[in-house]
C-alpha cells in the first residue's frame, strides 16, 4: 500500500497505457464469492478517477483507499457481475466513497480483480444514504456487511448501538457474510493479509509462471525481475 501511496504522490508521471498493482483483493469480496486475485488499477482509470472527481477526491484521500478497502462497510451486487466496495471513508465533502470492481479481469495467462473508478456516492447533503438503503440493504444487493460500522454510519434516530443493529437486520433480506468472517479470515492469513507487492507498476511478462496461486495471493511476493 506504500507503493500505492507513492503512485498517487507521482500521479503526474503515471502512464495512462500502463497497469499498477493497487493490493490483493480484500478478504471481505473473497467472503462475497470472489478469487483473491491481484487488484490493479490502469494508469488512465487512475487519473480518471482524481481529474473526474477533483472536488470531492485529493490525494490525501486517494492514499487512503486500499487501507479502507482492508475493513469496509459493505460490498454490493452490481450489473454484470461487478461489485462494489463501500468504505468506511469519505471524501472532501462529506460523502461516502464507493470503488466498482470488475472480477477476473484477463491479463494475458492470468487474472486480476481491477478497480475502475472511486468516487463519493452523494446528494446535496453529502452521503447519498437513500441510494444505499432503497436501492440496496431493502433490494437485497449486499453481498457483504460490517454490520457494526453500518449501524454507526447509517442516519437513525436511534442512539443505542445494539438497537441500531437491531434496525439494520430488519432491512437485510438474506443471511450474509459480515466482519465476524472477516474477522476470522484475518485471523488465518494473520501477517499475510493484505501483504502489498513489492513493485508497483505490473509488467506482466515478467512473473513467475511457476509461483503457486496461495504464494501469490496471500502473501503478495510477487516481484518483477
Amino acid at each position: 500500500m506504500k507503493n500505492f501511496s507513492c503512485l498517487v504522490d507521482g500521479l503526474d508521471k503515471v502512464s495512462e497505457n500502463s497497469t499498477y498493482h493497487v493490493m490483493t483483493t480484500p478478504l471481505a469480496l473473497e467472503l462475497a464469492g470472489r478469487k483473491l486475485l491481484p487488484v490493479t488499477i490502469d494508469g488512465s482509470k487512475l487519473k480518471h478517477v482524481f481529474d473526474k472527481n477533483s472536488d470531492g477526491m485529493d490525494k490525501e484521500v486517494l492514499k487512503q483507499i486500499p487501507r479502507a478497502m482492508t475493513d469496509s462497510l459493505m460490498v454490493l451486487d452490481s450489473y454484470a457481475g461487478r461489485k462494489i466496495v463501500v468504505l468506511d471513508l469519505k471524501d472532501k465533502q462529506g460523502s461516502t466513497i464507493s470503488v466498482p470492481m470488475e472480477l477476473e479481469v484477463e491479463k494475458s495467462w492470468y487474472k486480476v480483480n481491477a478497480s475502475n473508478n472511486a468516487y463519493g456516492k452523494d446528494d446535496a447533503n453529502g452521503t447519498n444514504y437513500d441510494w444505499f438503503i432503497e436501492h440496496n440493504l431493502k433490494k437485497g444487493r449486499i453481498a457483504y456487511i460490517n454490520k457494526e460500522k453500518t449501524a454507526k454510519w447509517l442516519p437513525s434516530l436511534i442512539s443505542d448501538s445494539d438497537s441500531r443493529i437491531t434496525d439494520l437486520d430488519s432491512l437485510l433480506i438474506n443471511s450474509i457474510p459480515n466482519e465476524n468472517g472477516l474477522r476470522n479470515k484475518k485471523l488465518k492469513f494473520n501477517q499475510y493479509y493484505q501483504t502489498a507487492f513489492d513493485s508497483g507498476v505490473y509488467q506482466f511478462e515478467k512473473f513467475d509462471r511457476n509461483v503457486g496461486d496461495k504464494k501469490v495471493l496471500f502473501h503478495g511476493i510477487i516481484k518483477v525481475k
